[in-house]
């Protein structure tokens, strides 16, 4: 990742810009901002790990991508606040409760069409 280099197209720029690595991040943060941690395929217990070195895991919100990665950050931190998105099949208040009452998130994420008046 240290080797990507960003830039804006069609705008020539002669600077070098670099995607900073998730410790980068953690360090430049602490103690300033809270973080959302969008987690695609990391390990839950190595990205904890790191949390706790920086002393960050009370300043991020984590964002789930699919129920396995939720299983395995309840397992691994029950405490850690965790952000789902509702699934396409979720379309009334009745699944919408099914849905809650299952993964208890911390945070509902979605788009304001993904709801009705009822929910």
């Amino acid at each position: 990742i240290q080797n990507l280099k960003v830039g804006v197209k069609g705008k020539p720029d002669t600077a070098t810009y670099r995607v900073p690595t998730f410790e980068q991040i953690l360090k430049l943060c602490k103690h300033k901002i809270h973080i959302y941690v969008d987690f695609k395929e990391a390990d839950a217990s190595a990205t904890l790990a790191m949390l706790k070195a920086f002393h960050m895991q009370k300043e991020v919100l984590i964002y789930i991508n699919k129920p396995s990665q939720f299983v395995d950050w309840r397992k691994t931190d029950p405490a850690m606040p965790l952000m789902l998105s509702l699934p396409d099949s979720v379309k009334n208040t009745e699944s919408m409760r099914k849905f809650i009452n299952q993964y208890h998130p911390d945070v509902l994420d979605g788009d304001y069409s993904q709801y009705n008046d009822e929910m």
